[in-house]
């Protein structure tokens, strides 16, 4: 019995880190370190107007901005590409603008280098789409911009959540709840983030906080992980 408890200790607590696998966590209370500023017209700012984290301060305010081709966004290059079955997870709060969404993409040199193998875009968008409901994008071997079937709600905070598992299937949420399932033909890890449509928002500004990029686990490894328990249970027997 008490090899079969520290079998079934040992086995939750690997499947808990494969599930906790990290990439990246930026709540931007240490500054801006690591992204790379577009160099525009009008910029993003570290913001202490509106906050998430708890005991945090700051947030990233994209700029309430008309300025045609303003670059008001950030970029930040992950060290190596992450494995295709990834999530992406943010706070997102926007007072009315046009457009203005976080980008999730992939390089076929890394980073930002070399070609574009797939863009999704996950926010507010102003063409061709619902303006009363949150909207999303699939580049490469998807949608193009579409709609979620989650309403649309300014001024307070919300969790954004896009999940790529090892068939190209998509998953975008919105405070937990499911607003759009799609797939695509372009499958392949993260290799650059960018915060900020870098485009005209109609004058509202928009914040980011929580940016969290991890790993789910694919279904094959739980599986291995908890496979090991009955055996342990019959070695016990």
């Amino acid at each position: 019995m008490g090899r079969l408890l520290i079998a079934g200790i040992v086995i939750c607590f690997l499947t808990a880190n494969v599930q906790a696998t990290v990439v990246l966590w930026e709540d931007w209370e240490s500054g801006t370190d690591g992204w790379v500023d577009l160099s525009g017209t009008v910029v993003p700012t570290l913001s202490n107007e509106q906050n998430t984290t708890p005991g945090g301060t700051y947030s990233l305010k994209v700029q309430g901005n008309t300025i045609g081709n303003s670059m008001n966004a950030l970029d930040r290059n992950l060290d190596a590409a992450t494995a295709v079955n990834w999530y992406v997870e943010w706070s997102f709060f926007d007072t009315g603008a046009t457009r203005e969404y976080l980008q999730i993409r992939s390089y076929s040199e890394g980073g930002s280098s070399g070609a574009l193998q797939q863009l999704i875009s996950f926010g507010v968008y102003n063409a061709g789409v619902d303006l009363t409901v949150y909207n999303a994008r699939v580049t490469n071997g998807g949608v193009g911009w579409t709609n979620t079937t989650i309403r649309r709600v300014p001024n307070v905070w919300h969790t954004m959540r896009v999940e790529q598992d090892e068939a190209g299937n998509l998953k975008f949420f919105i405070d937990g709840q499911l607003g759009l399932e799609t797939t695509t033909t372009s499958i392949y890890g993260i290799t650059s983030l960018r915060v900020g449509s870098a485009l005209t928002n109609g004058g509202a500004a928009v914040y980011f906080d929580d940016i969290k990029v991890g790993i789910v686990p694919e279904p094959a490894t739980l599986a291995l992980l908890l496979c090991g328990l009955p055996f342990l249970r019959r070695r016990s027997a």
